[in-house]
């Protein structure tokens, strides 16, 4: 298991538009737009839950180690390109 979260952390949080980034640097409308990047392009439920867990994960345990001083951002509900939420955030 920690295999495969590390292979998706390293390719889809680290390579992606958020890796390039300090934590500091990171705002709730980058997470955002970097979340609707992938319920705009069809990506699965599950790998839109899994990767909602890991980066709130990452958020914890960076403010719990003192890495990240600013309030914690909330990822609002994915959307569906119809509007209504997706229902994988309950």
């Amino acid at each position: 298991m920690v295999r495969v979260a590390g292979k998706l952390i390293e390719k889809h949080i680290i390579a992606g538009t958020l890796g390039g980034k300090l934590m500091v640097e990171i705002l709730e409308a980058d997470l955002q737009a970097w979340l609707n990047e992938y319920v705009n392009t069809g990506a699965s439920r599950s790998l839109l839950k899994v990767l909602l867990l890991h980066i709130r994960a990452i958020f914890k345990h960076a403010r719990k180690k003192k890495m990240c001083l600013r309030i914690r951002p909330r990822i609002s509900e994915p959307r569906a390109r119809s509007g209504h939420p997706s229902g994988i955030c309950r």
